[in-house]
């Protein structure tokens, strides 16, 4: 079952979450924007950001900043509508895999503004270092595709003689596949397997 998420007395944008709406099938909560005025928004719509406050108040211009001449908003406010998403509304396909990972505090972009550094390039995203851990301050920063590929939890670590490495950068080292030598691992063990070419040498020729 989804995790409920208590949105009440939250800042969103212009929106100052009241209570939530009772007794229908779409989750709905009542607001209040910044001019006085009420609403019933829905629950995806708060999550993923495309209601800010009422319809007077959102087509004022941004007050965060992350809107470019061009209309365009930034990498980092895309990020954090990107990463509301999946965290909190259902319809996203991430929803099962991140749901309730989102702090409560970074529900409202001008927190998470303040927590986050600025990305220093477009092509960076955001990464939990912990993957324990949810997205909150302290455990997130920009990392490239490739550093988020390695801090995967699936990953496999292999310690050797004091170096840990990824199975994948010891296979490197040795020119072979990763799957051929986590299959020689299984066969003849790690000291063997990190010392292929040696051990074939060795190995006592049976007549």
């Amino acid at each position: 079952m989804p995790k409920f998420i208590d949105l009440t007395g939250l800042t969103i944008g212009n929106w100052t979450v009241l209570h939530r709406i009772p007794g229908i099938r779409q989750t709905k909560w009542r607001c209040r924007c910044k001019c006085d005025t009420e609403h019933d928004v829905q629950a995806g719509h708060l999550s993923n950001g495309s209601s800010t406050g009422c319809r007077v108040c959102s087509n004022r211009p941004v007050k965060h900043g992350q809107a470019s001449g061009n209309g365009r908003y930034s990498k980092k406010y895309r990020t954090w509508r990107y990463m509301m998403s999946r965290c909190t509304c259902p319809g996203n396909d991430d929803y099962d895999r991140y749901k309730g990972l989102m702090c409560k505090a970074w529900l409202d972009f001008r927190n998470f503004d303040r927590d986050m550094i600025d990305p220093p390039s477009d092509d960076l995203t955001i990464e939990r270092i912990d993957n324990s851990k949810g997205y909150e301050p302290g455990n997130c920063r920009w990392a490239t595709f490739t550093e988020q590929h390695r801090n995967q939890s699936n990953n496999r670590w292999i310690e050797y003689r004091g170096e840990r490495k990824l199975l994948t950068d010891w296979a490197n080292e040795l020119c072979i596949s990763t799957s051929l030598l986590s299959a020689r691992i299984e066969r003849v063990g790690l000291e063997s397997a990190l010392n292929w070419p040696a051990w074939r040498r060795s190995k006592p020729t049976i007549f």
